[in-house]
């Protein structure tokens, strides 16, 4: 029997690792990760805008299991070999029934699709809507997203977002894509010199090499082809630091690493150790202590990489969208939580925090068409650094905390309901209090800060804008709650329950303005989706503390 298991085990191995994936098993694209592009407003690694292309596509990092520099190649060298694929990523059922598609199919090919005729008097809306700056509806969302996954696509096979030739002496002007090679007569008069030019000529025989090579699954002369392109837009330009060899290197690390993947799952593990302590006893118990504060401080390592990783590449403190406001948040709640561990000695501290922040990054991490993970230029009014970095970091620092509150608070909340003793709710009671202390802190001066900024910015120092309007309301909603606690009107249960539901208004100024009304300056915040899972958040909150408050009555 032990023979026949081995036998098995072997073949299946080998299958596993001699099974094809796709034509380009043996293709080698390591080398051109690095290849820079300009694309979004900066010049980033082809690793990072294969990626970005792909997951906008698809929805998925890879697909049919190929890289996405395999698909992109695969796009650019043979597009009509893909018009039949089903790739294309449509979620929204009102878009699919316009479209006469089957409302239970999630991926579409481009021949299904057609020319998207119906969706003309869209586009035109869309359009409007866009130029002045008003937010669109759902349906429109998905129309906007359906017409850019079709014409990235579409624009990667006519070779035009490849803009990897880059501008001779300014990096900062458009660079040229492959499709500049006809050549386009911007092209010429830049790249105005004999030798530039014959270099132009040797990149269209390589490019038509390269599409050769992958076509035929030729790994030797794909190799050599590609590394030559490389080589060949290496010498054109003139400017200082090209290819910016270490910044793109740091980036494609950044890829690869996950750093904040490895962060949310540390924490889980941290979490899920430090729990057990209740459980156990002696050694064992020891062994889970060690083990679980080791993974929080792990878990918080990565994550702290992770935000330093970011600030290089971009060059400024990444909290300009949604999807890096929940990071720093998420970091800044385990600073806090390690400074009320510290001080008090309660682990319980550590687990709600560790369990908030994975919260926080498992949804950074799994919903990159709500937060966008991608690194974009700031918009105009954002590029004061000084100014973002003491506003922006300082307001949502406050939402570090008062997230941190919420969580305690529930746990209180949990203890009433499992009828613990009087004096250890009163303790942690006293835990979520000094967590809203230091948010009010940060969210008083970050308010008034923000009034400099919005007169340094735009003129006036309040203008009742939505988000200063809410900003003001969530701390006033705090403010209340520690006046209350102060006043001796609110005990134990009602206090815990209102940091709970106070936390909503901080939802509501973060989340809502941006994603939910979509108007008011702060229009560079403004996103889209989401909604479904917030207000099932809010009702199993109001629920939960329904029911707690049933429950606990005398």
């Amino acid at each position: 029997m032990k023979k026949y298991f081995w036998i098995f085990l072997i073949l299946l191995l080998s299958t596993l690792l001699f099974s094809t994936s796709g034509h380009t098993q043996h293709l080698s694209f390591e080398h051109l990760k690095s290849l820079p592009i300009q694309q979004g407003g900066r010049v980033k690694p082809l690793d990072t805008f294969a990626r970005e292309i792909v997951q906008t596509v698809t929805g998925k990092s890879s697909f049919q299991g190929q890289s996405a520099i395999q698909l992109l190649l695969a796009w650019f060298a043979n597009p009509s070999a893909w018009d039949n694929i089903e790739m294309i990523e449509i979620r929204s059922l009102e878009l699919k029934k316009k479209l006469g598609l089957h409302h239970d199919q999630k991926y579409f090919t481009l021949a299904q699709l057609g020319h998207l005729k119906p969706l003309e008097p869209d586009f035109q809306t869309i359009h409007n809507k866009t130029q002045n700056e008003e937010k669109l509806t759902p349906y429109e969302e998905g129309v906007n997203r359906l017409f850019t996954q079709v014409s990235l696509v579409q624009r990667i096979g006519y070779g035009e977002l490849l803009a990897v030739i880059p501008h001779p002496t300014h990096p900062d002007e458009p660079w040229f894509s492959f499709i500049d090679l006809e050549p386009s007569a911007r092209l010429l008069s830049v790249y105005n010199d004999t030798e530039s030019r014959a270099k132009l000529e040797e990149l269209k025989v390589l490019l038509q090499g390269m599409a050769q090579s992958y076509t035929a699954n030729d790994a030797a002369s794909f190799y050599l082809t590609t590394t030559k392109l490389k080589q060949i837009l290496s010498e054109l330009p003139k400017i200082s630091g090209y290819p910016f060899s270490k910044t793109l290197s740091l980036e494609i690390f950044y890829n690869a690493f996950h750093p904040f993947r490895k962060a949310w799952i540390f924490y889980v593990l941290a979490a899920v150790l430090l729990s057990l302590l209740a459980l156990t006893a002696g050694k064992l118990h020891t062994a889970f202590l060690y083990t679980g504060t080791a993974a929080s401080i792990l878990a918080f390592l990565s994550h702290v990489l992770g935000f330093y990783l970011r600030c290089t590449i971009s060059g400024r403190a990444p909290v300009g969208t949604m999807y890096e406001s929940v990071v720093w948040v998420s970091l800044v709640l385990m600073v806090f939580a390690f400074f009320l561990f510290y001080k008090h000695q309660s682990i319980g501290i550590l687990i709600a925090a560790c369990i908030m922040s994975a919260i926080g990054l498992v949804l950074a991490d799994n919903l990159p068409l709500i937060l966008d993970p991608s690194l974009r230029p700031l918009a105009p009014v954002l590029r004061s650094n000084f100014w973002l970095t003491i506003h922006v970091l300082t307001i949502t620092s406050s939402y570090a905390a008062f997230a941190l509150a919420m969580a305690l608070s529930n746990w209180v909340l949990v203890k009433y309901l499992l009828r613990h003793p009087k004096t250890e709710i009163r303790t942690w009671v006293q835990y979520a209090y000094q967590a809203i202390q230091i948010g009010v802190l940060l969210l008083a001066a970050g308010t008034i800060l923000g009034g400099v900024w919005a007169d340094y910015s735009w003129g006036r120092f309040w203008g009742w804008d939505p988000k200063e309007v809410w900003a003001l309301i969530a701390l006033l909603l705090y403010l209340a709650v520690i006046h209350g606690r102060y006043a001796g009107w609110l005990n134990d249960f009602w206090m815990s329950a209102a940091s709970v539901m106070a936390f909503q208004g901080v939802l509501m100024a973060w989340y809502g303005v941006n994603f939910v009304l979509g108007v008011g300056l702060h229009s560079y915040g403004f996103g889209a989706g989401g909604l479904i899972y917030v207000l099932t958040y809010v009702l199993i909150q109001v629920l939960f503390i329904a029911g707690v408050w049933f429950k606990s009555k005398p």
